[in-house]
């Protein structure tokens, strides 16, 4: 049985009703949405030791705890790969490892060898990375990376075949869809920035893995969806392609 305790500290209720799809819905702390406010921190800063107390005074704890430990130790997890050829590019954690790391093997037998480790990055175990996509040729990965359990995370490009980032990713927000062209020569994707209060979705129409780097022209703007090269300035036939804004074609 959970220990009793006092009443959690209070929290200020401040009620805002919006109408969506013409229904009326009130959220009574929306202003805690806001992370970085004083407000918020204040409210964190007075949540924690009354949340700690609660779990030190559960009986058991940290034998629960010890057993887990143990269990996991012990405990290889592997997820589903991505097979492109031979090649196999898959999630694996292992024995005590905080987060699990980015692995490719070549062949179904062959050695392992690990592509991205978010504990080499050396800025925290709650660093995570997980696969986006890989490219039809298996050459290029494309893996977020997630910072203190944020929400949102970065994308980057890694090229298997020379072990390097290349210069082309995506910054923090929310990606929703990425692809690689089947030439492997460009990546399409659609993204919502981190911070963008809009919610906007944005379509993007990416150049990509060019060796002159990355560069952002906004060639299509809509209600709420802007289309966008990533690379070099697109060729006639691809601007007139991202003008018609034609999504079919992606």
């Amino acid at each position: 049985m959970p220990p009793v305790v006092a009443a959690p500290p209070p929290t200020q209720v401040e009620p805002i009703t919006e109408t969506l799809h013409g229904v009326e819905v009130t959220d009574p702390y929306r202003w805690l949405e806001d992370q970085n406010s004083p407000r918020t921190r204040q409210w964190i800063e007075e949540q924690i030791p009354y949340t700690r107390s609660y779990f030190d005074a559960i009986p058991g704890r940290e034998q629960i705890r010890e057993r887990v430990k143990e269990l996991l130790a012990l405990k290889e997890v592997i997820s589903e790969p991505w097979n492109i050829g031979d090649r196999y590019v898959f999630m694996k954690h292992q024995g005590n490892g905080e987060q699990s790391a980015i692995v490719v093997r070549d062949g179904l037998s062959g050695p392992e060898r690990i592509l991205v480790d978010p504990a080499d990055r050396g800025i925290g175990e709650s660093t995570a990375v997980g696969i986006v996509a890989v490219s039809e040729d298996g050459r290029f990965l494309a893996y977020s990376v997630r910072q203190g359990g944020n929400d949102h995370s970065t994308v980057e490009i890694l090229d298997i075949e020379r072990g390097s980032v290349v210069p082309d990713g995506l910054p923090a927000g929310f990606c929703t869809e990425f692809v690689f062209a089947p030439d492997c020569s460009r990546f399409y994707y659609s993204e919502r920035e981190a911070y963008d209060a809009r919610q906007t979705t944005r379509l993007h129409f990416g150049i990509a893995l060019a060796p002159h780097g990355p560069l952002d022209e906004e060639v299509f703007v809509g209600a709420w969806i802007q289309l966008q090269a990533i690379g070099p300035v697109p060729s006639e036939s691809n601007r007139e392609f991202t003008e018609r804004g034609d999504s079919s074609c992606i």
